[in-house]
């Protein structure tokens, strides 16, 4: 039986950190910008200049750069280390954080 890698073992519950961060950023993202908008989805979300209150709006802003930020820690790492293996899936559009 192959041993499983350790660089892949000791990364695992770093990326499952920063997936539960982004989670709940873009949650938080999303509760701002509906009070904005409440018609707003989280796909809207992806390219916020599309409405202006939310665009304009200096408290959203300062969220979703915080979220760009976990994002861009999560792609370094993803890409400074192997693949961490069969089964991981990146949370890119879930929402809400996860009730287990």
């Amino acid at each position: 039986m192959d041993q499983p890698d350790r660089e892949a073992l000791e990364m695992q519950p770093l990326l499952d950190l920063l997936d539960e961060m982004i989670v709940q950023q873009r949650s938080k993202c999303l509760k701002i910008a509906r009070r904005l908008n409440d018609r707003l989805t989280p796909d809207d979300l992806m390219n916020p200049f599309d409405w202006p209150e939310i665009a304009e709006n200096p408290q959203f802003a300062w969220e979703d750069g915080l979220l760009a930020g976990l994002q861009a820690a999560h792609a370094a790492i993803c890409a400074s280390f192997e693949s961490p293996g069969p089964g991981y899936e990146v949370k890119r559009l879930k929402t809400e954080p996860s009730q287990e």
